[in-house]
């Protein structure tokens, strides 16, 4: 019976294991993208800026991971108070939110994962009457 021989990689050139995981097929290297974000209106003011922008870790870029980030950033306690609402803990029912123009809930909602050439714009949503 023939063995069949598998070539081998020098250990340089083996993929590490992923600690997460503990599997070497499950290699990924842990990359930051940055994301855009525009911010309109009251946010705008709010947060003294009408861009910014973040770094989040590319396996949790989605809508939802890069409000996380923008609102964990220090100075910023002001716009989280406007941004997401006290009892659903959303930020959808005071803001439209926008990725590269099209708005999230056409998408996946906050879990709509984000590219790097991507533009998350957080417009606000005015209420009352």
């Amino acid at each position: 019976m023939d063995t069949v021989q598998r070539p081998t990689l020098p250990d340089a050139e083996r993929p590490a294991s992923n600690p997460i995981s503990g599997s070497a097929l499950e290699n990924t290297v842990d990359m930051a993208m940055q994301v855009r974000m525009r911010l309109y209106g009251v946010f705008k003011s709010t947060a003294g800026a009408s861009e910014i922008r973040i770094e989040i870790p590319n396996h949790r870029a989605t809508v939802r991971s890069a409000i996380e980030r923008l609102l964990s950033r220090e100075g910023l306690q002001g716009l989280k108070a406007l941004l997401v609402d006290s009892t659903s803990s959303d930020p959808r029912p005071n803001a439209l939110i926008l990725v590269s123009g099209r708005e999230i809930n056409a998408l996946n909602g906050l879990d709509t994962e984000l590219t790097e050439d991507d533009e998350l714009a957080l417009l606000p949503i005015v209420h009352g009457g």
